[in-house]
């Protein structure tokens, strides 16, 4: 039951955190691109990876702060749904370019910038 409640905290404080990310973007307004969304999903890969290269260095082996920071927050912070529903907006649009775009920027940037947090640390 503790994991399940560390994921939920951590899942529910990522998830109200993304909802403020997204009200306070000053340039959220651009209706043809997702930034709020890329910004999270780019925020929260670079977390995960800093957080993992922690774990990893000081060898934090404790369940709890997996449970909590990685799969609770990151995962509540970052969002895949939305990810999906945006590439599906845009091609429905006829927006190909952003839609490639969005998808090269989320994959390609999320590794680089997960890879980079874990070395960072690590």
């Amino acid at each position: 039951m503790k994991s399940v409640f560390l994921v939920a905290i951590g899942g529910a404080s990522g998830s109200a955190l993304r909802f403020l990310v997204g009200e306070w973007l000053p340039w959220k307004s651009v209706a043809t691109f997702p930034w709020a969304t890329v910004t999270v999903n780019l925020a929260g890969c670079l977390l995960t990876g800093l957080a993992v290269g922690a774990m990893s260095r000081y060898n934090i082996l404790e369940d709890s702060f997996r449970q909590f920071f990685v799969i609770g927050f990151c995962g509540g912070f970052t969002t895949f749904s939305a990810f999906s529903r945006e590439i599906f907006r845009m091609l429905s649009q006829n927006l190909w370019l952003h839609a490639i775009l969005y998808t090269a920027i989320s994959i390609l940037a999320g590794v680089a910038l997960t890879a980079s947090g874990y070395y960072l640390i690590k």
